[in-house]
């Protein structure tokens, strides 16, 4: 089974949004796929036409994430059939509790504009340590792989 915990997710649109969508129905040709995605209008329409099992998480922003990521680890928790977990960003990563990642496959993408900070600022220390409980790490180009390798 596979896990996908988003924060861009159709029928949003943008180009990630789209990228996670056909990722996601991709997926499907391999097994069950389980999606975590922040709510926007319209999602319950596209989600009925969906085949896979979509919890949309809804709220304040900054609040958002936690109860996203809590109800990530409590899944993770109860369904030890998850063979991958898959994030679109490092903040999809960040409080995913690594514990529950033992014996799974992370895979986060990165972006460029998002781990461009300062070597050893906050930020910088944050998004390393986050992308350390990935067992591999996907940029979009090869800019952000070198960017990422050279403030790593």
């Amino acid at each position: 089974m596979f896990l996908i915990a988003t924060r861009n997710f159709p029928p949003e649109l943008g180009g990630m949004q789209m990228l996670m969508g056909g990722l996601s129905k991709s997926l499907e040709n391999y097994g069950q796929v389980k999606i975590f995605a922040e709510e926007h209008k319209n999602s319950a329409s596209y989600d009925e036409k969906f085949k896979n099992s979509i919890t949309r998480v809804s709220g304040f922003k900054f609040l958002r994430k936690f109860r996203k990521a809590n109800l990530v680890n409590r899944y993770l928790k109860e369904n030890k059939n998850i063979k991958v977990l898959i994030t679109d960003h490092w903040k999809s990563l960040e409080y995913i509790n690594q514990e529950y990642l033992i014996g799974r496959k992370t895979l986060c993408l990165i972006h460029s504009k998002e781990i461009n900070h300062p070597i050893n600022s906050i930020l910088n220390k944050r998004i390393i340590k986050t992308l350390l409980k990935a067992n591999f790490i996907i940029s979009n180009s090869n800019f952000t792989k070198k960017l990422a390798i050279s403030l790593s």
